[in-house]
C-alpha cells in the first residue's frame, strides 16, 4: 500500500483534468466519458463532428511511450477503416470518434447469422492486410479495438503499433504484448515476430466470431501468462455450415510457430469464398522520406525533468534546421529514489519530454525515444552510447555538481571514442 507521501507526490505530478467547455485545438469538450487505466477520455465536437480526446493521466512509463508512439500517426492521412490521432496538445491526442460499437458488443446486441459473422471477419482481414502492406504492425489487436457499424469496420488503439520506417521505442525494453486473450506466445515472452503477431490475434478474433467466445477460457488465461508456449487454444466447437478450410485457416493463424501462420491476404482469400463485405480498398499512403538516413548526423540527447530540458530541445531543433540529423532522446529514471521523489521525478520528466517532443513533431524532426527506469543512469548511458555510436551527445550541464559522476563518466567515454559531447546550459 502506498504511503501518504507517495500518494501526495503522485497527485501533485498529474495534470489537471479537462472540464466541459474547455477548447482543445478547436475541439469543444462536452464531458468525460471514461476513466481508463492510464488516461482520461472525453467526448468533444468540432464543426458538429464528434472527437475522442485522450489525456495522459498516470506515471506509467509504458503508457507514456504508448502516448508518444500513437502521436506519430498524426502525420498519416485519415483513412476509412482506421482510427488514429489527427491532432494533439501537450496533454494528449485527439482522434475521430469511432463509428458503431466494439466487436464484442456487436455480437451481444442481437443474434448474428453465420454469413454476417464471416463477412465481418473478411472485412477485418482486409483491414489488417492493408496495414501490413503499408509496413504497419498493430501489436495490440483485440475485440475492444475493432469497431463495427452497418457499413464499416474500424481498427483503433495504435499506441503499440510500429512502422517499418520508424524506430521502435521498445527496442531496449520489454515490448508491449497486448491483451492476454489474443496475444501470441512470443508476445507474452517479450519477443518480436513482425506481422505474425497480428495474425495470431486475428485468428483469435475469427475464433470469437465463429464460436461466440474467446479462444482461451479463464483458467488457460491465467496459466498462459507464465507458460504461453504450452497452452493451446480451445478446440473450435462444431458449427453447422462452416467448411473445414475455414477451421484450418483459423487454426493456422493461432499456430505456436510464427513462421507457420498465414498472411492477412491468405486469410482474406479463404473468408471471401464463404462471406461478403463491401468495403473501400483504400491504400494507406505514407508521406515521402525527406532525407536519406545514411546522410544524417546521429545525435543522442539526454533529457532530465529540469529547466535545461527546453534548451536541449532548442539545440536539437537548431541542429536539424542547420543539417539533416537523426535524434535519439533518452530519459533515465534512477532505481534508488526514495518514496515521493520517484513520483515527482517521473512526473517532471514526462512533462518536459511531452512538451519537447510535440515541438519536434511540429518541426518535422526525425527522432526516436528511449525511456528506461529502475536503472543506474551513468552505466545505462554509457551502454546506450556504445550501442548506438552517436556522432554527438547533447547533455544538460550540471550547475550544482560540476563534477558529478554522470557527467564525468559520459565525458570520459565520449572523449575516448571520439564522440563530441555538447553541454547545454
Amino acid at each position: 500500500m502506498w504511503s501518504a507521501l507517495e500518494n501526495i507526490a503522485f497527485r501533485e505530478s498529474l495534470p489537471m483534468p479537462l472540464c466541459a467547455g474547455d477548447s482543445i485545438c478547436g475541439v469543444l469538450v462536452s464531458g468525460q466519458i471514461n476513466r481508463g487505466r492510464f488516461n482520461l477520455q472525453y467526448l468533444g465536437r468540432r464543426r458538429c463532428k464528434p472527437y475522442l480526446l485522450k489525456q495522459f493521466y498516470c506515471l506509467n512509463t509504458n503508457a507514456f511511450l504508448r502516448w508518444q508512439n500513437e502521436a506519430r500517426f498524426i502525420e498519416l492521412p485519415q483513412i476509412d477503416g482506421y482510427i488514429w490521432p489527427c491532432d494533439e496538445w501537450r496533454g494528449g491526442v485527439i482522434a475521430p470518434w469511432p463509428e458503431g460499437v466494439p466487436l464484442y458488443a456487436w455480437l451481444r446486441a442481437k443474434p448474428r447469422n453465420l454469413p454476417a459473422r464471416i463477412g465481418v471477419g473478411l472485412g477485418l482481414a482486409r483491414c489488417m492486410a492493408r496495414l501490413h502492406d503499408a509496413g504497419i504492425i498493430h501489436r495490440n489487436l483485440s475485440s475492444s479495438c475493432v469497431w463495427i457499424s452497418e457499413k464499416n469496420i474500424q481498427i483503433s488503439d495504435f499506441g503499440a503499433a510500429c512502422h517499418e520506417r520508424w524506430d521502435d521505442f521498445w527496442n531496449d525494453s520489454m515490448p508491449p504484448c497486448g491483451s492476454p486473450a489474443y496475444a501470441s506466445p512470443e508476445a507474452l515472452h517479450g519477443k518480436k515476430s513482425g506481422p505474425a503477431k497480428d495474425m495470431y490475434a486475428l485468428g483469435g478474433l475469427l475464433y470469437l466470431l465463429l464460436a461466440d467466445r474467446p479462444p482461451f477460457n479463464r483458467l488457460k488465461l491465467l496459466i498462459r501468462k507464465r507458460i504461453p508456449w504450452d497452452i493451446l487454444p480451445d478446440t473450435l466447437p462444431p458449427v453447422r455450415e462452416v467448411p473445414p478450410s475455414l477451421y484450418d485457416g483459423i487454426t493456422a493463424c493461432m499456430a505456436g510457430n510464427p513462421a507457420n501462420r498465414p498472411t492477412a491476404h491468405e486469410v482474406a482469400s479463404i473468408l471471401a469464398e464463404y462471406g461478403e463485405w463491401d468495403d473501400q480498398d483504400t491504400q494507406i499512403v505514407l508521406p515521402p522520406l525527406r532525407f536519406n538516413n545514411r546522410h544524417r548526423q546521429r545525435i543522442m540527447v539526454f533529457i532530465k525533468g529540469d529547466e535545461r530540458a527546453a534548451s536541449l530541445f532548442d539545440a536539437a531543433i537548431e541542429q536539424a534546421l542547420a543539417e539533416p540529423s537523426l535524434f535519439l532522446f533518452v530519459g533515465l529514471v534512477p532505481g534508488n529514489l526514495p518514496s515521493g521523489h520517484l513520483e515527482r521525478f517521473k512526473g517532471s520528466l514526462y512533462r518536459k519530454l511531452a512538451q519537447g517532443l510535440i515541438r519536434c513533431r511540429r518541426h518535422h524532426l526525425i527522432w526516436s525515444l528511449r525511456l528506461l527506469e529502475t536503472i543506474v543512469p551513468e552505466y545505462t548511458a554509457l551502454k546506450l552510447i556504445r550501442q548506438y555510436r552517436p556522432m554527438q551527445v547533447f547533455l544538460g550541464k550540471a550547475t550544482s555538481r560540476p563534477g558529478s559522476v554522470f557527467c564525468r563518466c559520459l565525458k570520459r567515454q565520449t572523449a575516448r571514442e571520439n564522440i563530441g559531447i555538447t553541454h547545454i546550459i
